[in-house]
């Protein structure tokens, strides 16, 4: 685009225009395929009324899918909005024919799967949001390339009037609403996260329904078995208890949903182990039979109790009858809940303020490996947490215990303990405190042990543990016994080199160096977290220019990927907020 057309568009000044044949106007592009319309809408701040421009730019896209009619949604020019629905109807004689023109613009999408509903529901744009679905209030707007909905974008971004605003019309002036969200999710899930609009969805959803079955909003649940209950339940610390409520006073059977993953666990079993006792008095006394429910492993909403680690939270628990009833009850090992305080008590010291006294010892009876509460506490706890003399051995360090039993029993895969644990991912996980014998019983596991079991809590691996215990000779050991560790990601999709990249402001680079020289292709993955980072995004934001320089010059085109903002890896350099990280950005051509 010639420069001074390029400085008229921006300025809003038509006169040089005037000049040229209406025909030739679509044909004025910059680099990115702007017209002169999107220069002015890009750069202008404030409300156009100009009418002045034909109608061949209207739906005229970038090379980002982007018409007029979205960067005047994006920017809040409601005025524009207006002009450019009338002059996609003027041509047209016959009404009708009118509004399918207009309706067709306001149907259209960019590159990211978007219509301009969707960049003025992110943008809080709520006269624009108006003027939009009043204008084609029957179209369903479906979900973007992210999965995210207009609805499901205007309830995750926050709190505000004006966001207040957006879901208002969305919901009042749209017959159809979708409130898809991604990974299973919906509005009501974001609504939740962002702290608001919870009571506004299910009203609508209320009125919409004609018979019971089809009130689902509050039992729609993600990809992991999460209903809305769940998000609640976790979140609760600072989400007002008021939003718990409102989900239980329109669908209490949500209680009774387990999540779909390994551990099966219910809304009050989130609840008790964030140690969020409100919520849990709120779910119990609309539903107190759900405290029969248990996960997995057998653990009751006061097995979580323990687990939360919070002895206040285990005391006002048993001050609910429901749950207090639950002392008792024992887990798929025999262990109740008094078994896990008692070996808390082992370390912790408030956790002997709820040991129960001497009279009501016997009540709990053994668990099935003979073991009281009573012998717990005195130190006989081994196998409550699922550890066998070898996950004793490797945290201890005992090299020549390791070998001993190693050698004894090679065949066996020793399996995690209930915290997720192998004997190898303890050993990995130790560190620095005991290098030379930690050494040595990584060495004995790795070389005496015919099936290795490398797993680790959450996900992880040895590897893993070892890169957070900055160990790089123990991530060569691992990778040269097994070299696939290397892309085995944790449950956020993180891999080792994620970790590396995250925490190398203490870790020797050479630790990242081994990761790329076994398996370079490990910067190519995308964490499976809404933001979709990759190692790299992950090392510049942390404000590490060497690992970036290691990652760029091993995997070049690397640099390509973006997360699901569109954001690479400068984007994240201004974000890691260090002027002279981004500076040694600039320089790796």
């Amino acid at each position: 685009m010639d420069p001074v057309l390029y400085k008229a568009a921006a300025a809003g000044n038509i006169d040089p225009f005037n000049k040229i044949d209406p025909a030739c106007l679509d044909r004025i592009l910059t680099p990115d395929e702007n017209t002169i319309l999107h220069v002015y809408l890009r750069i202008q701040r404030w409300e156009w009324g100009s009418t002045a421009f034909v109608p061949a730019l209207l739906l005229q896209a970038n090379k980002k899918g982007e018409t007029p009619l979205h960067l005047a949604a994006k920017y809040g020019h409601s005025n524009v909005v207006k002009v450019l629905i009338a002059r996609a109807k003027a041509p047209f004689a016959d009404p009708e024919s009118g509004v399918t023109a207009a309706r067709m613009m306001l149907r259209m999408t960019n590159g990211e799967g978007e219509t301009a509903l969707h960049e003025a529901a992110r943008k809080a744009r709520s006269r624009v949001v108006g003027i939009l679905t009043k204008e084609d209030p029957d179209f369903s707007y479906s979900a973007n390339v992210h999965g995210e909905t207009p609805l499901y974008i205007a309830a995750s971004v926050g709190r505000g009037p004006e966001q207040g605003k957006v879901i208002d019309k969305i919901l009042r002036n749209c017959s159809e609403v979708d409130h898809v969200g991604p990974n299973g999710r919906t509005a009501l899930h974001a609504a939740i996260t962002a702290r608001d609009h919870v009571r506004k969805l299910l009203e609508k959803e209320k009125k919409l329904a004609n018979t019971p079955e089809e009130k689902k909003l509050a039992k729609t649940t993600d990809e992991n078995g999460w209903s809305p209950l769940h998000y609640v339940s976790y979140f609760s610390g600072w989400i007002d208890i008021s939003a718990v409520k409102v989900l239980l006073e329109y669908d209490a059977s949500a209680t009774y949903i387990a999540e779909t993953t390994e551990k099966k666990r219910t809304t009050l079993h989130i609840a008790a182990i964030q140690g969020h006792v409100d919520v849990m008095k709120e779910i119990v006394s609309r539903c107190p039979d759900c405290c029969e429910l248990v996960d997995n492993r057998g653990w009751n909403a006061l097995h979580y109790a323990v687990a939360s680690q919070s002895s206040n939270a285990f005391k006002k628990c048993l001050s609910i009858p429901e749950l207090e009833r639950l002392k008792i009850e024992k887990d798929d090992k025999g262990n109740t809940p008094f078994h896990l305080v008692a070996a808390l008590t082992h370390n912790q010291k408030e956790w002997r303020a709820v040991y129960p006294n001497e009279k009501s010892i016997g009540i709990y009876s053994l668990n099935k490996q003979k073991q009281s509460i009573a012998s717990i506490r005195c130190g006989d706890f081994g196998e409550i947490q699922g550890d066998t003399a070898l996950h004793e051995a490797a945290r201890k360090a005992r090299s020549h215990v390791v070998g001993i039993l190693t050698k004894e029993d090679p065949d066996f895969s020793y399996s995690a303990n209930v915290h997720g644990e192998t004997p190898l991912y303890i050993a990995a996980s130790v560190g620095f405190c005991r290098r030379q014998e930690q050494g040595k019983v990584i060495d004995k596991i790795l070389r005496n042990c015919s099936a290795v079991d490398y797993g680790g809590p959450n996900g992880r691996t040895a590897l893993h543990a070892a890169i957070t215990a900055r160990d790089h000779v123990t991530v060569r050991k691992l990778l040269e016994k097994e070299k696939k560790l290397a892309k085995t990601t944790d449950e956020n999709g993180w891999s080792p080199l994620h970790y590396a990249a995250y925490f190398s402001g203490w870790i020797d680079i050479s630790a990242v160096k081994v990761l790329l020289e076994y398996d370079a292709s490990a910067a190519y993955i995308a964490e499976t977290t809404e933001k979709e980072r990759i190692a790299l995004h992950i090392a510049v934001i942390q404000g590490h220019v060497d690992v970036m320089k290691e990652i760029v010059s091993r995997c070049p085109d690397c640099c390509e990927l973006v997360d699901n903002r569109g954001w690479n890896a400068l984007h994240y350099a201004v974000a890691s907020q260090s002027s002279i990280a981004f500076k040694e950005c600039l320089r790796i051509p």
